[in-house]
């Protein structure tokens, strides 16, 4: 999954190694390569975020059944690790979406909607 952030000029995806790399297509000799790479989670990355209102920040999900929350500025630590209060090991996280500033919301195989509160 991709996200392109605020600007426009950043693109987010989420690959199958659990990684989120980060594109930056205002240079053309680097389009194709990442210019930052975020170790997100131990599987697939389902989905990727961007903040609308803080242009920094994003979140990912993953097949690892957790939801994490990051800043462009630090790859090597998430500023959140959100639990789904329904999920097991098993569980993965398909899809999350931001609900207004202080709201994330989260759903996968567990088969519930996770409502988070900043």
């Amino acid at each position: 999954m991709t996200a392109v952030d605020t600007s426009g000029m950043m693109v987010l995806a989420g690959m199958e190694d659990g990684f989120v790399k980060v594109f930056d297509l205002r240079n053309s000799s680097t389009k194709s390569q990442s210019v930052m790479e975020f170790s997100a989670h131990q599987k697939w990355v389902s989905q990727v975020k961007c903040n609308p209102q803080s242009e920094n920040v994003f979140m990912s999900a993953g097949y690892d059944g957790k939801v994490k929350m990051w800043d462009l500025r630090n790859p090597t630590e998430p500023l959140s690790t959100l639990k789904r209060a329904t999920a097991g090991e098993k569980d993965k996280v398909f899809s999350v979406g931001w609900n207004g500033a202080s709201q994330i919301l989260s759903g996968g195989t567990d088969n519930h909607l996770s409502v988070h509160e900043m």
